[in-house]
């Protein structure tokens, strides 16, 4: 009767050490996702470039959304080396002839004030905004 005590709580014991082996083994492929496989290397990474005409909006500190005529909105990252020109006088509020330049911080705070969403070209890379140019809506 004692023998078999024992072998029961050894086989439990070791079913509680398996299974926390797999939730241990299952937490960290968790942590993992979203990282490179080790095999890659950096030349083998592609790089996301692109250019999208449409109407921007402040979304987050540090990120916009642009949407295209007829489209799906595109969240894209300001860095603080954006270049953003305003042809129209609608990007930045500055009191001297256009077209002129600010900064990404300048540019979100016209982005909040505004009552419109205005129309913009942007090119970017890897969902940072390089350059924001505004335009006529077509």
């Amino acid at each position: 009767m004692r023998m078999r005590n024992v072998v029961i709580a050894a086989v439990a014991s070791a079913g509680l050490t398996m299974s926390l082996g797999m939730v241990g083994a299952v937490a960290t492929a968790h942590a993992d996702t979203g990282s490179k496989p080790a095999h890659t290397t950096p030349a083998q990474q592609k790089t996301k470039t692109g250019k999208i005409v449409g109407q921007v909006d402040h979304l987050a500190p540090g990120k916009i959304i642009v949407t295209p005529l007829n489209g799906t909105g595109q969240a894209l990252w300001l860095a603080t080396d954006t270049r953003i020109k305003d042809r129209m006088g609608d990007l930045c509020f500055k009191n001297k002839p256009l077209p002129y330049s600010c900064t990404p911080d300048q540019f979100e705070e016209t982005l909040k004030k505004l009552s419109y969403d205005p129309w913009v070209t942007i090119t970017y890379k890897d969902g940072v905004a390089l350059t924001i140019t505004s335009v006529v809506p077509v």
